[in-house]
């Protein structure tokens, strides 16, 4: 669900603008797809990073409150792979941080079991991917 989400929300217009580029450039059948494939994980790999800077950055260097994302509810990648390690922060998450420093341990916990180590290598995973898909170019 969240890599759908993840699409919809950002890998889905850079998919189709670099698609578009491609087609009005006159580039054939093969080359425009492979330029979808190269936006697709490319916008992809941009949100897993901007889910990672969620926990990596403060408000200042973000513009906007950090961990917002999970303060919100919003499972984003680092988030669940600690999910898969960690049910504790299940429950803090369900509980919706009612408790006095029940964010800055879904934060900790996040941090503590790999998360964002995980979402990191998800997101180059993303990019190499997107790379690939360039290697039909001239």
């Amino acid at each position: 669900d969240y890599l759908l989400k993840s699409y919809y929300k950002t890998a889905s217009l850079i998919a189709a603008s670099t698609k578009g580029v491609a087609i009005f450039s006159g580039a054939n059948r093969s080359v425009t797809e492979k330029m979808y494939e190269y936006g697709k994980n490319l916008g992809l790999s941009f949100q897993f990073v901007d889910d990672i800077l969620d926990f990596t950055q403060s408000a200042e260097q973000l513009g906007k409150r950090a961990s917002s994302d999970l303060a919100k509810g919003n499972l984003t990648a680092p988030v669940i792979f600690a999910l898969e390690k960690e049910p504790k922060l299940r429950d803090i998450i369900e509980s919706e941080f009612c408790k006095t420093g029940s964010l800055d341990e879904a934060i900790k916990l996040v941090k503590q079991f790999g998360g964002i180590e995980r979402a990191q290598e998800l997101a180059k995973e993303k990019a190499d991917i997107s790379i690939r898909s360039l290697q039909c170019l001239p």
